[in-house]
C-alpha cells in the first residue's frame, strides 16, 4: 500500500500500518481479528500497540468507512471507499493546483505592475519589529484593515499585560474596544503561529483564551470579518485603509511560516490591485462559524 495513502486519506502514519496489517492478513486468508492484528502490527513494524489505542483507531477507521467490521469482529478493508476517498482528493488537489496556478499569475502580474507603472511605487523593507511599529502607526488613523494571516491577532492583546507589543494592542483597542476598525482577515488558521504567539509571552495556558475570546468577539463585533480557508494560496499582505487603498505591506516569512518582516509598498495603483485580488480571494473563503473554532480547540490539545 503506498505510503502516501495516509496523506490522501487523512489518517496517521499508525492507522496506515493498522491497515497494512490488515491487508497482510487478508492476503493470507487469515483472520483479521483485533488479536491478530495486534500481532501482524508488531511483526511488520518492530513496535507494540497496546490494546486501548488499537481498539480506538479501528474505531476511527471503521467510522471512516475505510475498514469495516463483521459480525465475527474482524475487521476487512472497504476498497471501494478508499478508491473513493483517493478520487475526492484527486480532485481537490486538482482544483489547489488550479488555484495555485492563477495565485502565480497576480503574483507576476502584480511583479510586472511594479516595473511598468509611470509613477514609481516607494519601497521599504521592514524587519519584525519596524514591519510591526509601522503597522501600528498605520492602523491608528486606518477605516480598515484587510490581512492575510496564519491565524488572526485581533485578540491577541487581551492577554498582554507588559508593555510593548503596540501592534496588538492598537488593533485590538480600535477594533474591539472603539469598534471603529473593519478587519477584513483571510487565515487558515495555523494552530502552530498561534502557539508560537503564547510561547513568546510565556504564556502557554493562554492560547485557549485567546480562541474562546475569538469567538466571542465575533459575536459582539459586526466590523470584523474573518473567512477561513483550507489552504492560502499567493501573496501575504497587510493593509491599513485610510480613506482609499494607498499603501500596503507584503510579509516576508521563515521556513516555520513565521513572520520576519515586510515590504512596504506606497502605491495607490498597486495597492488597488492588491485590495482587488484579496477581496476576490476573501470571497471564496467560508465565514468563520463557532464549529471552526472549536475545531481550532481542539487541535490545540
Amino acid at each position: 500500500m503506498h505510503t502516501s495513502i495516509s496523506k490522501w486519506l487523512g489518517i496517521t502514519e499508525q492507522q496506515l500500518e493498522i491497515i497494512k496489517a490488515v491487508q497482510k492478513l487478508q492476503l493470507n486468508n487469515e483472520k483479521t481479528t483485533p488479536k491478530r492484528i495486534e500481532e501482524q502490527y508488531k511483526k511488520t513494524t518492530g513496535k507494540h500497540i497496546q490494546k486501548p489505542n488499537l481498539f480506538n483507531q479501528l474505531r476511527t477507521l471503521v467510522e471512516k468507512g475505510i475498514l469495516s467490521r463483521t459480525d465475527s469482529a474482524e475487521y476487512i478493508i472497504s476498497y471501494n471507499n478508499i478508491k473513493y476517498e483517493i478520487l475526492k482528493t484527486k480532485q481537490i488537489l486538482s482544483d489547489e493546483i488550479k488555484e495555485i496556478e492563477k495565485a502565480n499569475l497576480d503574483i507576476e502580474s502584480f511583479m510586472r505592475k511594479i516595473s511598468s507603472t509611470p509613477l514609481r511605487p516607494i519601497l521599504r523593507y521592514y524587519n519584525e519589529s519596524e514591519f510591526y511599529d509601522e503597522l501600528a502607526k498605520l492602523i491608528q488613523s486606518a477605516d480598515a484593515f484587510y490581512c492575510t494571516t496564519k491565524f488572526p491577532a485581533v485578540t491577541f492583546a487581551s492577554i498582554i499585560n507588559e508593555g510593548g507589543w503596540d501592534y496588538y494592542k492598537v488593533l485590538y483597542k480600535r477594533a474591539i474596544i472603539d469598534k471603529d476598525l473593519e478587519v477584513f482577515y483571510l487565515t487558515d488558521f495555523t494552530v502552530k503561529n498561534l502557539l508560537h504567539f503564547v510561547k513568546m509571552l510565556r504564556k502557554k495556558d493562554a492560547a485557549r483564551p485567546i480562541v474562546t475570546r475569538l469567538s466571542n468577539v465575533l459575536k459582539e463585533c459586526p466590523n470584523i470579518h474573518i473567512n477561513y480557508v483550507p489552504n492560502m494560496y499567493g501573496m501575504d499582505i497587510a493593509m491599513p485603509e485610510q480613506g482609499f487603498p494607498k499603501t500596503f505591506f507584503v510579509m516576508i516569512r521563515d521556513s516555520d511560516m513565521y513572520t520576519t518582516g515586510g515590504l512596504y509598498i506606497d502605491s495607490p495603483e498597486i495597492a488597488t490591485d492588491v485590495k482587488g485580488l484579496f477581496l476576490r480571494n476573501f470571497e471564496k473563503g467560508k465565514p468563520v462559524t463557532s464549529r471552526v473554532l472549536s475545531s481550532v480547540m481542539g487541535l490545540i490539545g
